[in-house]
């Protein structure tokens, strides 16, 4: 019987390793490909650069530079006068929601049982929105449309003192009635980036990584000189061997444990 559990174990263990590995190879060769897509490509900060490699259509680049929006948005409520390149506001209510849970009591005897109870609970709902977006952006003197662009994921806290005249508020949720309140997103009108795309025969479009399809929209990066941005990407596609082998031992120490425990049962 030992004998056999000890070949269970073993074969295992080996299908184990083997799949480790199998996953490994594949992980490595993706993200090498990726490195690969990163470090041969355009480092573009300027004008004349990006014209120029936009007009040759020369492929994969990384361009830091700052985006503005042509027809910069408020919305009605904003009595600042300042503008932007997307703007949200969410409505919410604080209201009841019941809720059902189950507890552990014991009778008088010692037994223990479960019983099924309801409580009432208070959470803030979104119960409505106004948004807007800019539709044109230009940046290095050239003109797109914002929607090539993934200029929602750039969204950040307004502070109302952005917003309302006279407020001093540097937060971004309003109160505006009883248990009422509107949570304020947007982005700035005119901002710094770094973006990665693909400058090609049909203009500036999203990138294509190995094996993905090709992104919808230009991903948007907090601003930082190229070689920041490029140390971060190749940094977070860099293999981990070592952490591969821990994970790999872990699993296969722990199905051996769950192996001998069953057995032994």
């Amino acid at each position: 019987m030992n004998k056999i559990l000890a070949a269970i174990v073993v074969g295992l263990n080996l299908i184990i390793i083997f799949v480790s590995v199998l996953l490994y190879n594949n992980d490595f060769q993706h993200k090498s490909d990726v490195r690969s897509f990163y470090q041969t490509s355009n480092r573009i900060d300027n004008k004349s650069d990006f014209d120029y490699l936009l007009k040759t259509g020369s492929g994969r680049s990384i361009v830091q530079t700052e985006l503005s929006a042509i027809d910069s948005i408020t919305l009605p409520q904003v009595t600042s006068g300042k503008k932007f390149m997307a703007l949200t506001a969410t409505y919410q209510r604080y209201q009841p929601h019941t809720e059902v849970y189950t507890v552990t009591v014991s009778d008088g005897d010692g037994k223990s049982h479960t019983e099924t109870r309801t409580r009432i609970v208070w959470e803030w709902d979104d119960v409505g929105e106004d948004s807007k977006i800019s539709q044109n952006i230009e940046f290095f003197g050239n003109k797109y449309r914002a929607n090539l662009f993934a200029i929602d994921k750039y969204k950040k806290d307004i502070p109302l003192n952005q917003l309302f005249s006279g407020s001093k508020d540097t937060d971004n949720i309003q109160s505006t009635g009883l248990n009422q309140r509107t949570i304020w997103e947007g982005v700035p009108a005119k901002f710094k980036t770094t973006f990665y795309a693909d400058l090609s025969d049909k203009g500036l479009i999203p990138i294509k990584f190995p094996n993905e399809s090709r992104d919808q929209t230009i991903r948007l990066h907090a601003n930082q000189p190229i070689n920041t941005f490029l140390k971060n990407e190749l940094q977070a596609n860099t293999p981990h061997p070592i952490i591969w082998t821990v994970i790999t031992l872990l699993i296969m120490i722990l199905i051996s444990a769950l192996i001998i425990v069953f057995a032994n049962d």
